[in-house]
């Protein structure tokens, strides 16, 4: 059984998402604020033990005519944590999930800013991995 976990990378926060392919559909988790926990890869590896992930997805920042955007700080990311799991890491392009995000959430009444960002960055890692399993189980 496959289980994936998507990673909406941020330096301020980090957005998760997990889904079994079996399923086809991905759902947000709570996201990490890294100025309250900024061990991200510990964190991340504790996760994917807990869920027992098999395959990592992490949204790419690309810009709409497909070229790479502001991908040096997700590629370091990505560096380190492969250096750091042997589990499988892939990269899909990230193009408009924190606007697809926010509009699939804007029926939510957040109070407070902070956590409504932290819920977008979870939203937004769901719409990448559920995009990505769209295409591959065709």
């Amino acid at each position: 059984m496959e289980k994936w976990l998507s990673i909406d990378f941020g330096e301020r926060r980090i957005g998760f998402a997990i889904a079994l392919k079996e399923t086809g559909l991905a759902f947000p988790r709570p996201f990490l604020d890294t100025k309250v926990d900024d061990k991200v890869i510990p964190h991340i590896l504790a996760f994917c033990k807990e869920e027992r992930i098999t395959n990592i997805l992490v949204g790419m920042p690309y810009r709409t005519d497909g070229k790479p955007g502001k991908d040096i700080v997700v590629k370091k990311f990505i560096q380190e944590l492969a250096a750091s799991t042997i589990l499988p890491i892939s990269t899909w392009n990230e193009a408009f999930s924190s606007v697809t995000a926010k509009e699939k959430t804007s029926h939510y009444s957040i109070k407070k800013k902070q956590k409504q960002k932290g819920n977008i960055d979870s939203a937004a890692a769901a719409v990448v991995l559920q995009e990505f399993l769209d295409f591959n189980l065709k």
